[in-house]
């Protein structure tokens, strides 16, 4: 016989995935925590098979758990879809989105179809750029909402994830092991500075192989070469791995932020800003969890 999956219920484990315990996810949804275990409760008795368990102080997604989440996820996503076409007619317009050019994968294509699916009437423009040039535009009111990677949080912005700065070179490559360090940085690079910096103050003499200000075509193609080395927030290059090195600096963390423009229609724009952050806080939760977990 078949069964209806509780679609609260549904959005009770996503909460608590996403906050990472039953408490903060309480919080979100305005309901107490009793109610959020009864409902956990009720959805691992539907399915007969625990999704969480807890470790410390929160809790971890089970093998299984994690397996659901993702069809727990797309019908939720489904639903509201639904829901919003059949019934919301308010949104329609356009919408400049603003990210820098390292920063297209993992969250933005699912900013992207996420947006489609609540707000089908608005038009998302993607304009991809480093971050120095999308703060200028910014601020001169050319783009809605910009992604900046920056060491501190500029007034009015609102940080969504501190990301580890890394450095990378070729797979079983030898350039990290040069002196002068050949390197290859785009001059518009935001964290260009903080990363010669570091260099110099660890006394590592280098060299900045490849003049480019933009092009990270270029930097990607020195890298797969063995001919540099360079930093990076993440790598989405198939031929460079991370480094381990002690003779290399620790690179400090970089702030992934946003920031929404206060002019135009900042309801909109604040409906949009609530998909990126979403966004970024279930990708970051759903990382740690699997990283937690121990079979």
């Amino acid at each position: 016989m078949t069964k209806n999956l509780d679609l609260a219920a549904l959005r009770s484990f996503i909460a608590v995935v996403d906050n990472g315990g039953v408490t903060m996810a309480a919080q979100q949804m305005h309901i107490t925590q009793s109610a959020v275990s009864m409902q956990i409760k009720r959805l691992e008795q539907q399915i007969d098979a625990k999704v969480l368990q807890r470790k410390g102080r929160g809790v971890v997604l089970t093998p299984i758990g994690e397996q659901f989440l993702s069809y727990a996820r797309r019908l939720i996503a489904l639903n509201d879809e639904t829901w919003m076409r059949m019934t919301n007619d308010d949104f329609e317009g356009e919408i400049s989105f603003g990210v820098p050019v390292d920063m297209m994968e993992p969250e933005v294509p699912e900013i992207l179809k996420r947006c489609k699916q609540l707000y089908p009437r608005v038009h998302i423009n993607l304009i991809s750029a480093f971050t120095k040039t999308l703060c200028k535009r910014f601020d001169r009111g050319k783009i809605d909402i910009i992604l900046a990677t920056e060491l501190s949080l500029g007034e009015g912005g609102e940080t969504l994830m501190v990301e580890s700065n890394d450095w990378y070179g070729a797979v079983e490559g030898i350039a990290y092991l040069q002196r002068p360090l050949p390197i290859s940085l785009c001059n518009n690079c935001a964290m260009r500075p903080s990363v010669l910096k570091a260099l110099d103050e660890a006394n590592v003499s280098w060299v900045n192989i490849g003049d480019t200000d933009s092009d990270l075509t270029a930097v990607n193609t020195l890298l797969a070469a063995d001919l540099t080395i360079t930093s990076r927030l993440r790598s989405t290059t198939p031929h460079a791995v991370p480094l381990s090195d002690d003779a290399l600096p620790t690179l400090p963390d970089a702030r992934i932020n946003m920031y929404q423009s206060s002019s135009g229609d900042t309801r909109l724009k604040a409906c949009i800003a609530e998909v990126i952050r979403q966004a970024f806080t279930q990708g970051a939760r759903l990382t740690q969890l699997r990283t937690s977990w121990v079979p």
